[in-house]
C-alpha cells in the first residue's frame, strides 16, 4: 500500500542508535512470535487440514497405502465454513456515522456516504468476507486500512481497505488483549520476497547483495527476505485550547502546538480569568520498512490515528490463567473426521475384497471348478453342469454396517462440536414444522454468533479509524463521490464555503461510528417484494392504491415501465405528479410565494399605517387652524363691543 501522508514530526533514529533500535525490534518480534507459537502452529494445521492435508496420520497412511488399502479423504469441513461465511456475506455490516460533539447531521451523512464508497471502491465487502473466513478457519484474520493515490499522474490521496492474505503475516504485542487489537502498543506486517524481487525493490540495501548471508531469527534466509513494516502507537505532548474566532463563531477545541502565539486573543478565558488551554497528548501510529538488519526507509510513515492500522478479525478464545488458546470451527472437528476417514476407508476395503459370488461344487466336479470360477468375469448367464450334484450359489457378505454406523455417529460428532446442524446446513432432518426448522437454525446462528460479533467490532474499528482520516485526507476544497443506502451514487462539494446548499466542512465537529448487520439493499429489496405480495394477498384493496410501488419492487422486466403505467392509472391527488429536473421544487416555490406574500402584506400594513398617521397629521393641523380662526374672530368680537361698533360682520 503507498503510505504518503505528511510524516509531520517523524524522525529516523540517530545514526549510532540504529543498530539499538533494530535490536529492539528483533527483540520485539520475536517475543511476540514466542507468546504465541502454539497458536499459531494449531492454527496452520487446521489451514492444512480444511485443505485435505493431514486428515491421515502419517504412519498409519503409509501402513495401509503399503498394504493396498485406501485411505479415504472425505472432507465435508469446507461446508461447514462456507455455511458461516456465506451468513457474513449475506448479513453485510453497514458502518454508520452519528452526530456528536459540535456535529452536523449533514456533514454525519456525507461521512457516512464517503465511508461507503471507499468500502465499495476498496471491495471492503470481499475483504471483509475473506477475514472472516480465516477467523472461521484458524481462528485468526486480517485486514488493514491506508492511504493510496487516486491515480497515477494525481497528488490526491484515497483511503482504501485491503485483506491481509496470511493470518499468520502479523505478529502482534503479546500485552494486547482486545480482539481487535485496538490496545496494541506495535505490531509487524511481514512479507517473505525472493532475493531477486528484493533486490529490483531495494537495490540500495544490503541484503540485496548476492553475497549476504543468511540472518538470525530467519530475517534472512538462503532464498527470502523478510520485509517488514513494524508499526509501533508513539505519543508526543500537545496544547489543546478553546478558541472563538469571531463574535459569531462557535467555540472550538484546536491543537496549537506551536502557534500559541498565533491564537493570543482568540483564546476564551475560564471562570477563573486564565485562558483556557491544557497539556494533553497525541497518540499517532508510526511505522517503520525493515529486514530486521537494516532500515529499507531513512523516515519513517505516520498517521494521526488514535490506534494502529491493522485490525485483528479473533475467532473463539479462551483463557486460563495468562495463557490464551485461540481456534476456529476447525480445531474440534479434526478427530471426528479423521475417525469417519478410517471408518469409510475399512468398509470401501473390505467390500472391494469380498468376491462378487461364490458357488457350492461337489469334490466330483472339480473338472467344471474354472468355469463356475470365471463367470464373474466372462459374463456367461449359462452355466452347464454335468455332474450329480448340481452347484450352489452362495449370495456375498453384506456390507459392514457397524462400519458404516461408526460413520454416521462421526458425522454427528462433527455437527456437534460445531454447532451447526442439518437444518442449519440446509439439509432434511427430523423436523416437520416450519418454526421448529427455524427454531434448529437459530440455535446453528448463535452457536456461532461469536463470529459475526467479533467481525462486526473489528468493522467498526476500521470505521473509526476512515472517520478519523477523512478530515485529514479531505482537507481541501474538493469534490468527492458518496454511496447511498440504496447503492446509488452521487457528488458532494466539501469544504467550500461558495459551494451550492451551503458549506460542508470536514474539519470541524465530532462524529460517532455504528455498525449495523443486515441483508444487503439488493436483499432487501426482494424480501420487500415478497412481503408486499403477501401484504396484497392479506388486504386486496391495497393493490388499487400501491399497485406501481409494488411492482417496481419486483425483479422483473420492464417492472419499472408497468409501474409507470399503473401510477397514471391512480386517482388524481393521490401522489405528487413529477417536476422536470430543471425546474424548482414546487414545494420549494410555494413557500418562497407565501413569503414573498408576507412580506407584501407587510409592507402593505406599513403603508397604510404610514398613510393614516399622514391623514392625523392633517385633521390636527386643520383643527388647529379652525380654533385659531375662532380665537381670532372672538378677539375681535369683544373689541368691537367695547368700542360699541356692534358684532362683527354689521358694519
Amino acid at each position: 500500500m503507498n503510505h504518503r501522508l505528511s510524516a509531520e514530526g517523524a524522525a529516523a533514529p540517530d545514526h549510532d542508535d540504529t543498530e539499538t533500535f533494530l535490536a529492539e525490534v528483533r527483540r520485539r518480534f520475536q517475543e511476540g512470535v514466542d507468546a504465541d507459537r502454539e497458536n499459531r502452529e494449531v492454527g496452520l494445521d487446521d489451514l492444512k487440514f480444511l485443505t485435505g492435508e493431514g486428515q491421515w496420520d502419517e504412519r498409519v497412511e503409509a501402513q495401509r497405502l503399503k498394504k493396498g488399502l485406501p485411505c479415504l479423504r472425505i472432507n465435508t469441513l469446507p461446508q461447514f465454513v462456507g455455511q458461516v461465511a456465506g451468513d457474513i456475506r449475506l448479513n453485510k455490516p453497514a458502518i454508520r456515522v452519528r452526530p456528536a460533539e459540535d456535529g452536523d447531521r449533514q456533514v454525519a451523512e456525507v461521512r457516512q456516504g464517503l465511508i461507503r464508497f471507499i468500502e465499495n471502491r476498496s471491495n471492503a465487502g470481499m475483504v471483509y468476507s475473506m477475514a472472516g473466513e480465516d477467523q472461521v478457519a484458524c481462528g485468526l484474520g486480517h485486514f488493514r486500512i491506508g492511504l493510496e493515490y487516486a491515480a497515477d499522474d494525481a497528488f490526491d490521496q484515497d483511503i482504501r481497505i485491503r485483506h491481509v492474505p496470511n493470518p499468520f503475516g502479523v505478529v502482534w504485542d503479546p500485552q494486547s488483549t482486545d480482539p481487535t487489537g485496538a490496545d496494541a502498543r506495535w505490531c509487524f506486517v511481514v512479507d517473505e520476497m525472493d532475493r531477486a524481487s528484493f533486490k529490483a525493490a531495494y537495490p540500495d540495501a544490503e541484503g540485496s547483495s548476492p553475497t549476504a548471508t543468511p540472518g538470525e531469527g530467519g530475517w534472512t534466509g538462503r532464498d527470502t527476505i523478510r520485509v517488514t513494516e513494524y508499526w509501533e502507537m508513539v505519543e508526543r505532548p500537545r496544547t489543546l485550547a478553546v478558541v472563538l474566532r469571531g463574535p459569531q463563531a462557535q467555540p472550538q477545541i484546536l491543537d496549537i502546538t506551536g502557534r500559541e502565539e498565533a491564537f493570543e486573543g482568540l483564546i476564551l478565558t475560564g471562570p477563573d480569568g486564565r485562558p483556557r488551554m491544557r497539556k494533553a497528548m497525541r497518540r499517532t501510529a508510526q511505522m517503520w520498512l525493515t529486514n530486521g538488519h537494516e532500515l529499507l526507509e531513512p523516515e519513517p510513515y505516520e498517521l494521526p490515528i488514535s490506534r494502529l492500522p491493522i485490525f485483528k478479525v479473533t475467532g473463539r478464545e479462551v483463557r486460563t490463567g495468562e495463557r490464551r488458546y485461540r481456534f476456529g470451527l476447525i480445531r474440534f472437528a479434526k478427530d471426528p473426521l479423521r475417525m469417519k476417514n478410517l471408518w469409510r476407508s475399512s468398509a470401501a476395503a473390505w467390500l472391494a475384497q469380498a468376491p462378487r459370488q461364490q458357488w457350492l461344487l461337489h469334490a466330483t466336479d472339480e473338472a467344471e471348478a474354472d468355469r463356475y470360477r470365471n463367470a464373474s468375469q466372462t459374463g456367461d448367464p449359462v452355466l452347464i453342469w454335468s455332474g450329480q450334484t448340481p452347484p450352489q450359489r452362495l449370495d456375498p457378505p453384506s456390507s459392514p454396517a457397524a462400519l458404516l454406523q461408526e460413520a454416521q455417529f462421526n458425522d454427528q460428532d462433527i455437527k456437534d462440536v460445531t454447532g451447526l446442524h442439518d437444518a442449519s446446513l440446509g439439509m432434511r432432518s427430523n423436523e416437520t414444522s416450519g418454526r421448529a426448522i427455524l427454531a434448529r437454525e437459530r440455535q446453528g446462528d448463535v452457536a456461532t454468533f461469536m463470529y459475526h460479533d467479533n467481525l462486526r467490532l473489528s468493522i467498526k474499528a476500521c470505521g473509526e479509524v476512515a472517520n478519523e482520516l477523512i478530515p485529514l485526507v479531505y482537507d481541501t476544497p474538493r469534490t468527492v463521490m458518496i454511496l447511498g443506502d440504496d447503492e446509488t451514487l452521487k457528488q458532494a462539494r466539501v469544504n467550500d464555503s461558495s459551494a451550492d446548499g451551503g458549506l460542508i466542512d470536514l474539519k470541524i465537529g465530532k462524529y460517532d461510528v455504528v455498525v449495523e448487520s443486515g441483508p444487503s439493499f439488493s436483499t432487501r429489496r426482494v424480501e420487500a417484494a415478497e412481503s408486499m405480495m403477501a401484504f396484497v394477498q392479506a388486504v386486496p384493496q391495497a393493490a388499487a392504491l400501491a399497485g406501481d410501488l409494488i411492482a417496481r419492487a419486483q425483479d422483473w422486466p420492464s417492472a419499472e415501465v408497468i409501474g409507470e403505467r399503473l401510477k397514471k392509472a391512480l386517482p388524481p391527488g393521490l401522489v405528487e405528479e413529477p417536476r422536470d429536473a430543471g425546474l424548482p421544487d414546487p414545494r420549494v416555490m410555494a413557500q418562497q410565494q407565501r413569503a414573498m406574500q408576507i412580506q407584501q402584506a407587510a409592507q402593505a400594513a406599513a403603508m397604510r399605517k404610514a398613510e393614516l398617521e399622514l391623514a392625523e397629521q392633517a385633521a390636527r393641523a386643520r383643527l388647529a387652524e379652525a380654533q385659531a380662526a375662532r380665537a381670532e374672530m372672538e378677539v375681535q368680537r369683544l373689541a368691537s363691543q367695547q368700542l360699541g361698533l356692534g358684532a362683527p360682520g354689521q358694519l
